[in-house]
């Protein structure tokens, strides 16, 4: 019997005289740990030096495995495995701590270190796994429980059973030092965290993973053509007919893979063994670099970097290979994932492939995981202001291999990895760390030049640095004061989900002290969007405006890509109002009409009604804004119905009263005759454009309020649109100068408030809003509409466009937002369309 010390973390308490404790012998525990047999997927299966047997493999404690278990009655234990390394069993006298007859125990490895757990909810993680040497396998996640088996005479027994799958990949590599492992599939079906119920126990995936990764430390090849095995756990997942990749990376940067299609559903228990013959992918500009110095065998000199713990990561640079025509832009990627865990190396991957793709040279910054013992990012900091200035060094000091501008240095990041690219950004003039070496003697700039942040998480004062931020109002919602927004910090790109439980006000709020600096930034807010990663296309699209994919293509006038009415088939003309009787009538204006414009090939039974801009002192169905559009939904099949409200303003009422009457009995015309051209009349959107933007506010949000007195049995139908698009709407903050010169303050202060028309009545439309950030019509016109949206609940989406003013798709060059955001309207529009 092996002595040991049961710690006891909380007394367990007395129950009834008829469940009394057994003190005839003292108690006693048991573990024992399972043999996992092996399965072979391919090859013939080899032995290994980790305690092997006749049918498969045996798992020892070691000194440092902690297990816990869970009386059905009392509180939860622990106990140190550390008298019991070596072996598959362990014995403890109980250390004080004794059983009682009729109790049910559950036992579970490894101990997670809360003992406040639910029994219902043990935490299952497979991220940071790790094998140290080509014979010691240490760090993969085995997940076991068991239930006791007998309490008589005061002994428990555990016999363990394994929750998850082990891998075993025996590779073929040349001499070698080797870093580490990758497992990619296709699609995230490898669990990354879960939970499993003692009653139970089965692993529940609650976030899964498209690739799992293996660190390698002190992993040497000393002969070639001898395969050395690397170990892999993973909770039972079926990947028969998935395509699994399996990369190997070297310390000099060469990547070899392996490529595979399992036969087999992989089950819980077992050992699965695979034979590989590693391929090289020969580049050597494919590397990765240490963050901090290396010792003289360039291994990481751990005592170099600052603030290091030992249970953290070593922070590396992984480049990715050059690309083929590049211009001089360099992108440093940072993942999320809480900065607790290695950063998801497939969406990583698949940012890398797009930037390559338009000559973008892509650096992945695998910053320290998990969190350091001082401030939650301080860590990755350190790491982050440290690899800018390894980047910028590069580019200055050998622009053979490293053919790209020290001035063009950029950062994308998602969730915590968007949270460091802020620090990065806004806080490069502070110091994150002492002088180290040269680097910092030189006094390399870690400031970068462009930032393209996705769900910013921990951005706001309320939110911690673990739970996501309160979800206020702009007013009730301020930055974390990390963020200083000193001298160099650049142009940003910030998307961000309506719905992410870490609040997209810190986009909003972002973007407004951009906006105050004079910084010209994007912002992009999607409805119905949580905290997942979105498209980059948007930061793509930023990157071109801005310059930094090369010099901008050609301009293009909006009116000559969409110039042929091939697509319209039938229209049809009507005055809106009977005659005599158009409300408020000025003797002056013109007399409103709409026209409808049915596509050649009718595809959806939606109806879109369009009308331009002009100051509220014009009105053209065929100029520039409504023609074009009009052009491209009736190619997509979609029947448009353009509006010519009246003109000039007028002279007794507000400026946009009289088109706020027009288009509200518009939108009853339409409601009422769709049913006879096959259309819905429960599908009808509205959209304008500049002084159209304002008209479209008012007929979203103030549809319940009626502009005009009842003529007929028309006006009784409701003039509520089901969704709304507003281009640049002008005239919508409280600083308006009301000279049609646009916002005297830029919209950005407190005291920029929308204007009061805007009734925002229980039946305001959902709503898409475009606008330039250059536009002297404020963008925060927009971005203020949609806080004011979001805080209804009403689902919006909104895009501004670095460098756009006024009009912003008129003159554009392609590949930047201007150019495609007749794309985002029909993305928006679309899941009313069909």
């Amino acid at each position: 019997m092996f002595a040991a010390f049961a710690l006891l973390v909380f007394s367990c308490t007395v129950e009834t005289p008829q469940d009394p404790f057994d003190e005839s012998v003292p108690s006693e525990v048991v573990f024992v740990t399972p043999s996992i047999p092996v399965v072979e997927e391919n090859g013939p299966s080899t032995r290994v030096s980790v305690s092997p047997t006749a049918t498969g493999y045996r798992f020892p404690w070691a000194s440092t495995d902690t297990v816990g278990i869970f009386p059905s009655a009392g509180s939860q234990v622990y106990f140190s495995m550390a008298d019991g390394a070596g072996t598959t069993y362990a014995e403890f006298d109980g250390g004080g701590w004794s059983l009682r007859q009729s109790s049910v125990y559950y036992s579970y490895y490894p101990f997670v270190g809360d003992m406040y757990l639910d029994s219902g909810r043990i935490p299952v993680d497979f991220t940071g796994q790790r094998q140290l040497g080509t014979a010691t396998y240490d760090g993969a996640n085995f997940y076991m429980a068991s239930s006791g088996t007998t309490t008589s005479g005061g002994v428990l027994t555990f016999y363990y059973d394994m929750l998850n799958t082990v891998f075993r990949i025996d590779a073929t590599l040349p001499v070698g030092t080797y870093t580490r492992m990758t497992m990619s599939l296709d699609e995230p079906l490898f669990v990354k965290e879960g939970y499993y119920d003692l009653s139970n126990p089965v692993i529940v995936a609650e976030h899964y993973m498209k690739t799992m990764e293996i660190a390698l430390e002190n992993f040497t090849v000393q002969s070639a053509n001898s395969p050395v095995s690397i170990y892999a756990a993973q909770a039972p997942v079926d990947l028969r007919g998935k395509t699994v990749t399996i990369r190997i990376y070297s310390s000099d940067g060469r990547c070899y893979s392996y490529q595979m299609t399992p036969s087999r559903q992989y089950e819980a228990g077992n050992c699965y063994h695979f034979v590989c013959t590693m391929t090289t992918t020969p580049s050597s500009f494919w590397m990765d670099t240490n963050v901090w110095p290396e010792d003289g065998n360039h291994n990481p000199d751990i005592s170099k970097i600052p603030e290091y713990n030992a249970y953290q990561t070593i922070p590396y640079l992984h480049w990715y290979n050059k690309p083929s025509s590049p211009n001089g832009t360099v992108a440093i990627l940072l993942g999320g994932e809480d900065y607790n865990d290695a950063p998801n190396l497939a969406l990583l991957d698949e940012w890398a492939a797009k930037l390559t793709a338009h000559g973008v040279q892509c650096v992945a910054l695998m910053y320290r995981t998990p969190r350091g013992a001082f401030h939650y990012c301080r860590s990755a900091w350190q790491d982050a202001q440290r690899a800018v200035r390894i980047v910028r060094n590069a580019v200055r000091g050998d622009h053979t291999n490293f053919p790209y501008d020290a001035d063009k240095i950029g950062v994308v990041g998602w969730s915590a990895g968007a949270h460091l690219g802020l620090m990065m950004a806004t806080c490069s003039q502070t110091a994150a760390y002492a002088q180290v070496d040269a680097y910092e003697a030189g006094h390399i700039a870690c400031n970068i030049n462009w930032a393209i942040l996705d769900a910013t998480a921990y951005a706001t004062a309320d939110s911690d640095g673990i739970l996501p931020a309160k979800d206020g109002s702009p007013t009730e919602t301020a930055l974390n004061p990390l963020f200083a927004f000193d001298s160099a910090t650049p142009t940003m790109c910030l998307i961000h989900g309506e719905d992410d439980p870490y609040t997209p006000m810190a986009a909003t709020l972002i973007y407004r002290q951009l906006r105050m600096r004079g910084i010209s930034s994007e912002v992009h807010l999607y409805p119905g969007s949580g905290h997942d990663p979105h498209n980059i296309d948007r930061g793509i699209e930023f990157l071109a405006q801005k310059g930094f994919l090369g010099t901008l293509g050609a301009i293009q006038k909006i009116e000559n890509r969409y110039a042929s009415d091939a697509a319209l088939g039938n229209y049809t003309r009507e005055y809106v109002w009977p005659d005599g009787q158009i409300p408020n009538l000025q003797a002056n204006q013109t007399t409103p009409w709409i026209e409808w414009d049915f596509p050649a090939v009718q595809k959806s039974n939606a109806i879109q009604i369009i009308y331009s801009g002009g100051s509220y002192n014009g009105s053209n169905p065929f100029n520039m804004e409504v023609a074009p559009l009009r052009r491209y939904l009736n190619a997509k099949g979609v029947t448009v119905v353009t509006l010519c409200y009246r003109y000039p303003r007028p002279q007794t009422v507000s400026k946009h009263t009289t088109a706020w009457q027009d288009l509200q009995r518009a939108i009853r015309i339409v409601r009422s005759k769709a049913p006879q051209y096959g259309l819905d009349p429960d599908r009808i959107g509205i959209m304008g454009f500049s002084a159209g933007g304002h008209l479209t506010l008012m007929g979203a949000t103030s549809s319940l309020h009626q502009s005009y007195a009842r003529i007929d049995a028309l006006d009784d139908l409701s003039c509520t649109p089901s969704w709304a698009i507003a281009f640049y709407p002008a005239y919508t903050l409280t600083d308006d100068d009301c000279q049609d010169h646009g916002n005297s303050h830029g919209g950005n202060l407190d005291t920029d408030v929308l204007m009061p028309e805007f009734s925002f009545d229980p039946a305001t439309s959902p709503m898409l809003l475009i606008h330039g950030d250059a536009d002297p019509f404020s963008p925060m016109a927009s971005v203020k509409t949609w806080e004011k949206l979001r805080s209804m609940g009403i689902p919006a989406e909104c895009h501004t466009y670095a460098t756009l003013g006024h009009c912003l798709q008129w003159q554009t060059s392609p590949g930047t937002g201007g150019f495609n955001c007749f794309d985002r309207v029909w993305e928006y529009m679309e899941p009313w369309l069909y």
